[in-house]
């Protein structure tokens, strides 16, 4: 049975902060930016929103400052996104760089449901050899159905959309929709 469902889609150019300030303003800056530009699309009441890949990564930073800038993020961004998703009753898809409990990075959409609680997170199983090799983001191995008010969705990030074994995993799981975040459009191979 169809649905119908509302999503909203928000990809601003990435934000450029002073690296000289303090990195507690950095975040704050951010989260700010990121206020600013969802205003756009609450006011039409989405289901879901998405953010683009790696949403909170600052344009204009080196790897150390990125660094720096993710340490003092921790959860920061990603639990303000869950306050938003909870007083505006929506879902939101944050991407983002995320460091596990191991130590080791990941670049991850983290699914946020209306509770503002987590429904699942999906790990890009495609990272670029500049990810892998400068940022040490190491690879996802799996493409969960994550269940979700709107319906099951599966991840899928930037350079993913390149690989048909990730949509092969999707074809066996059949999630009703792929929430694709990226830093580009995805040209030729998003019609394929």
């Amino acid at each position: 049975m169809a649905r119908y469902v509302k999503v909203g889609v928000v990809a601003p150019r990435p934000l450029d902060l002073n690296p000289q300030q303090d990195m507690n303003a950095c975040v704050d800056e951010m989260i700010a930016f990121w206020d600013s530009w969802l205003e756009h699309v609450l006011c039409d009441r989405p289901d879901l929103v998405v953010l683009p890949e790696v949403c909170d990564r600052p344009g204009n930073f080196s790897k150390d400052q990125q660094k720096a800038f993710y340490m003092a993020r921790g959860d920061r961004i990603r639990d303000h996104f869950c306050a938003v998703a909870k007083t505006q009753n929506c879902n939101i898809a944050y991407s983002a760089d995320r460091i596990m409990p191991d130590g080791t990075w990941r670049n991850s959409i983290q699914f946020i449901n209306r509770q503002g609680g987590l429904d699942g997170v999906y790990n890009k199983n495609h990272v670029t050899l500049g990810e892998f090799y400068d940022y040490n983001i190491l690879y996802g191995k799996e493409a969960p159905v994550i269940k979700t008010d709107v319906g099951t969705v599966g991840g899928v990030i930037c350079f993913d959309l390149n690989f048909q074994e990730l949509r092969e995993k999707y074809m066996r799981n059949r999630p009703e929709m792929l929430v694709f975040t990226s830093v580009y459009h995805g040209g030729l191979m998003q019609n394929y």
